[in-house]
Parts: C-alpha cells; structure tokens; sequence
C-alpha cells in the first residue's frame, strides 16, 4: 500500500512544478504592454483611408474613417505614452492636422482639396510606421 504513495507523491510534484513553469511561461506573454495589442487596429485603420476613392463624394468616408482612427488612436496612444511620448505626440498631431484639414473642406470640395486629406492619410500612415518602429522591441 505504501509504494503507490511513494510513487504518487513525486508524480503530483512533478505535475505541480511543470504546471507552475506553464503558468509563468503564459505570464510572460501578459507582460506586453497594452499598447501592443492596440496597435494592429490602429494600424489597420490607418490603411483604411488608402481603401477610400479620392473623390468629392468621398468626404463622409473619409469623416468615417477618422472617426475609427481616433477611437483606436486613443487607447493605444494613451498606454505608450509614457513610454513613447515623441512618437505618441507625433501621431495625434498628424491625425489633428488629418481632423482639420476634414473638418475644414468647403462644401463642394475640388480635386485638391481631396488630395490634400490624402497628403495628410499618408503623414498619419508614417508617423504610425515610426511609432510601430519604436514599439517594436517591447512588443515583439
């Protein structure tokens, strides 16, 4: 009767230990920041302004699209920014200036009124490329 005991207790041990290892195994992959896992949104919203056909009717879309940007910028933004401030700052400038330069198009936009919400999407797009670049040591 003894020796399954014996034989039991070093099984349960070894369960334990290998059960603790998996626990802080899966704990390292929670030590990301949160921004890491905000960041593909905003990332991914960003690109959509590049699916958008630049056209004066395309105004309300591109409304829309800022509207996903902002909402996905403020949660990343705001988790990195101790981190980050530099590459934070220069993200929201660029999506303020994207903002204004909506907000501010006359009612029957031109053509170069529209390129200019373009010019602005591709700033966006790269102030965010820098702020991955940045990021991606804490987060990979």
């Amino acid at each position: 009767m003894r020796k399954p005991i014996k034989i039991l207790l070093p099984v349960l041990l070894a369960g334990l230990v290998l059960s603790s290892g998996a626990l802080a195994t899966s704990g390292c992959s929670s030590s990301k920041p949160a921004y890491c896992g905000d960041l593909d949104q905003l990332k991914q919203s960003v690109k959509g302004l590049t699916d958008i056909s630049p056209s004066a009717g395309s105004v309300a879309a591109y409304q829309d699209q800022l509207n996903e940007i902002q909402d996905n910028a403020g949660k990343t933004l705001d988790s990195a920014r101790s981190d980050f401030p530099e590459e934070t700052d220069a993200v929201e400038s660029s999506i303020g200036r994207l903002a204004d330069t909506i907000e501010n198009l006359p009612k029957s936009p031109s053509t170069s009124d529209i390129l200019m919400i373009v010019g602005e999407g591709a700033s966006l797009a790269s102030a965010v490329q820098q702020f991955t670049q940045a990021t991606k040591s804490a987060c990979d």
